[in-house]
């Protein structure tokens, strides 16, 4: 044997546990690589089928000003235009009890829920729903 392996088996031999260390942390990382490529195949494909099952717009248009049913129906006649959905959102702060501090939320007004075909939300069962006339899922 030569004097490099013989170097190398002394050190091995006579430093057991830094060898034992050195071995279970390149283990540790080997394992911990497989699992992040492992994770990241599953966990692309799930969020692929969620973001598919909310049947994502292909476009959304923000305007400053709001336009009338009539407008937004001619929307749809523009060559190129498959459907359009009106819909209108809102920035509010609001608080569950008076001595909460203010939360920011959003409030999404469709013209009938039961009927969503881009961007679908499913309304959750709530006071204001039932009052309001929506029908909850």
């Amino acid at each position: 044997m030569s004097v490099i392996w013989n170097k190398v088996w002394f050190d091995l031999w006579h430093n057991k546990v830094r060898t034992a260390l050195a071995v279970l942390s390149i283990a540790a990382g080997v394992f911990a690589i497989g699992a992040i490529f492992g994770m990241v195949d599953q966990l692309l494909s799930g969020m692929d089928s969620a973001h598919q099952a909310v049947t994502p717009s292909h476009f959304q248009m923000y305007l400053i000003d709001r336009i009338d049913q009539d407008t937004a129906i001619r929307l749809k006649n523009i060559e190129g235009v498959e459907d359009v959905e009106v819909s209108n959102e809102v920035t509010v702060r609001y608080k569950l009890h008076p001595e909460d501090e203010w939360k920011r939320g959003q409030i999404v007004m469709r013209d009938d829920y039961d009927e969503q075909k881009y961007d679908i939300l499913h309304p959750m069962p709530s006071p204001w729903a039932i009052c309001s006339g929506a029908k909850a899922a």
